[in-house]
């Protein structure tokens, strides 16, 4: 299975809060599930407090992925 290529895109709300993107490709199972939550649980470690993941370019998903959420 293809490997999951992430890009995470800041977006300035007003303030100093942000919108987080994280623009997710390709397959998320079990051999790329570590990478999505290091992605997650680096964006929380760094004060995100406002999230969006954007899976439209994620062609398979399987349950192994569904707990990081």
């Amino acid at each position: 299975m293809s490997r999951l290529r992430y890009k995470v895109t800041q977006i300035p709300l007003g303030g100093r809060d942000s919108l987080h993107v994280a623009a997710l490709s390709g397959f998320l199972d079990a051999a790329s599930f570590a990478t999505f939550e290091a992605v997650l649980n680096a964006l929380l470690h760094r004060g995100a407090r406002h999230l969006a993941i954007d899976f439209t370019q994620v062609s398979y998903v399987n349950s192994t992925g569904i707990p990081a959420l």
